[in-house]
Order: structure tokens, then C-alpha cells, then sequence
């Protein structure tokens, strides 16, 4: 939230600053005359766009636009602009007034007829100024919704996950136990291997549940105990054959 505020404000303060740049690189280089109070009109102007274009944004998180559909938007963002522009042309050239820093080529027209032509002049910055207010919003919102996607289809795949276990292991165990008990008289020694075997992966299961990762050559050592268990069922039926390079036994991968 604070770093979308200092966002705010950076651009704030650029866009008025480059605005005040703007007019003061027209009044230097070519406007062929000088007005006693242009500064002064300028920082009236630049503070009046400044407060008034902070107090439309309060209008537009209050009144929930950024959340209207598109074309609800860009009637809202139209409409947004022209009373804003209107409201800072008023501001300014009320202030001028108080101030008594009026342009006086425009001593001629009236005080309504002044702030109609600033506010038609006023109308394209607030435009541009609600356009990228409202893109930037919109890409941060599609963003969000990514990250929450993202968020939601992991959750899903871990529940998966879970419940594939669930389902698995009970079967899993029922079938290892009935071959350690066909080999405990047949063959003792393979059965004390073979329950070793699955003490392993219990163990592994438990601990698995906690880790999101594991180094592969762990990861590889159930699947080698699980395989050994596997063929005490299938005997010949089940053949298995390893081909990993050493290099990628270090490196974590999923449980």
C-alpha cells in the first residue's frame, strides 16, 4: 500500500512538474511577449491541477470506478475529466483574482468566459492524467488476479496431492504387508529387508507432508525401496532399470 502511494505521488509531482517545464520552455523560446505575473500564474495553476486532480482520485477510490465495467469506465473517466478541468480552471483563475495576478490581455472577458477556456484547455491533461491512473490500476489489478490464480491452482494441486495419498497409501501398506508375510517363512531375510524397506517410506511420508522439497537423491531412495516392495508382489512381471546422471542427485526437487 505505501509503495503505491509513494508511486502515486512521484508521478503526482512529475506529471506538474513537467507541465510547469512545458510552459516555461513556451514562454522562453516562443511566445513573444511577457506577462508580469507568469510564474506566479503558473505555481497558481500547477498547485490548483496538483490538489483538485488528488481530490478526483479520492472521487474515483470512494465512488468504486476503478471496479465499473469498460465502457462504465471510460463514461465515467469523460465525465470525471470535464468537471475536474472546469474545477481547476475555476480554482486557478479565482485564485488570480484574489491574488490580483490576472493576465491583463484578458481584462476584456468575462471571469466565466476565462475559466471555460482554461477548463477546455485543462480537459486533455485530466484526461491523460485519468487514463493512466486508471491503466495503471487495471494492470495492477490484472496482475493481482495472476498472482491469485497462481495462489489458487497451487492450493488445488497441492489438495491433490494430498488426497492421491491418502487414497494410495492405505492400499499401498495393505499390499506390502501381505507380501512380507508371504516371505517371512519363505524367505526371513528378505522379509527383515523388505519391512526396513517400508519403514523407510512411512517415514518419509510423515516427514514429506512438512517439506515442500527434497534432495533428489532422497527422493530417489523411496522410490527405490517402493520399487523393491513391488517386486516381491510382481516378481518377473515388474522390470526396472536406472538411468540418472550423478550430477542431479544434490539438486531439490518436489516430495
Amino acid at each position: 500500500m505505501k509503495k503505491h502511494l509513494a508511486t502515486y505521488w512521484i508521478l503526482q509531482f512529475t506529471g506538474w512538474g513537467l507541465y510547469c517545464a512545458g510552459y516555461i520552455f513556451l514562454y522562453l523560446t516562443i511566445l513573444p511577449w511577457r506577462e508580469d505575473y507568469f510564474y506566479a500564474q503558473l505555481a497558481t495553476h500547477a498547485i490548483s491541477g496538483l490538489l483538485l486532480t488528488h481530490l478526483m482520485r479520492t472521487v474515483i477510490r470512494r465512488s468504486g470506478a476503478l471496479d465499473y465495467p469498460f465502457k462504465k469506465q471510460l463514461l465515467t473517466v469523460i465525465l470525471l475529466s470535464l468537471c475536474f478541468a472546469f474545477l481547476i480552471g475555476l480554482t486557478a483563475i479565482g485564485l488570480e483574482t484574489i491574488m490580483g495576478i490576472q493576465d491583463k490581455r484578458s481584462v476584456k472577458y468575462s471571469f466565466l468566459n476565462i475559466v471555460s477556456r482554461f477548463a477546455i484547455s485543462y480537459f486533455q491533461f485530466v484526461f491523460l492524467w485519468n487514463l493512466i491512473y486508471f491503466t495503471y490500476h487495471y494492470m495492477q489489478k490484472n496482475k493481482q488476479q495472476k498472482i491469485d490464480q497462481a495462489r489458487l491452482e497451487s492450493l488445488l494441486k497441492e489438495l491433490e496431492i494430498r488426497t492421491i495419498k491418502a487414497h494410495i497409501n492405505p492400499h499401498f501398506i495393505f499390499n506390502a504387508l501381505n507380501s512380507i508375510r508371504a516371505l517371512v517363512v519363505e524367505d526371513p531375510e528378505r522379509a527383515r529387508s523388505a519391512i526396513t524397506q517400508l519403514s523407510n517410506i512411512l517415514r518419509n511420508s510423515m516427514h514429506g507432508d512438512k517439506a515442500e522439497k527434497i534432495l533428489f537423491e532422497k527422493e530417489l531412495s523411496v522410490a527405490r525401496d517402493y520399487l523393491a516392495l513391488e517386486l516381491i508382489r510382481f516378481e518377473d512381471r515388474l522390470q526396472v532399470s536406472f538411468d540418472i546422471d550423478e550430477d542431479t542427485l544434490d539438486h531439490p526437487v518436489p516430495t
